[in-house]
Order: C-alpha cells, then structure tokens, then sequence
C-alpha cells in the first residue's frame, strides 16, 4: 500500500537527506525524544508510522524534488 506524505511531511524528512529508510525511521525516532512542541512531534510520529508501513521499494518513489521545485515557486 503505497503511502502519501503531505508538504511538511516531505519538508521534515529532506532534512535528514536520507536515503535509507530504516535509518530514517531510526533518526526521526531519536529526534522525537528532544522535541518540545506536540505538534512537531505528532508530526515527526506520523512520518515515522508512514515510513514503517511501507517497503524499500516504496520509499525510494519518494519525489523529495517535489518538495523543492514547491518551495522555489513561493
């Protein structure tokens, strides 16, 4: 079941330049911990809920170059 990030899903996630997705997860989860804001941190435990749910494969579909062509356009 493919999943779908959403702006700031992609935005949270290109910032750890991951090409891995274990070790993605593995990041997320260790920064989660040091997060003060609720819902930064509900945010990063979705990512990390989406990320488990999917394969390799599906991860490497991921169009982070999406998410930058997005931010030039503002």
């Amino acid at each position: 079941m493919k999943k779908s990030f959403n702006k700031e899903e992609l935005t949270i996630m290109s910032f750890y330049n991951c090409d891995d997705r274990i070790k993605l997860i593995n990041q997320l989860e260790s920064v989660v911990e040091n997060v003060d804001e609720v819902e930064i941190e509900s945010e990063i435990n979705e990512i990390v809920i989406k990320l488990k749910g999917m394969t390799d494969d599906d991860f490497k579909e991921i169009d982070f170059k999406n998410i930058i062509e997005i931010e030039e356009d503002i």
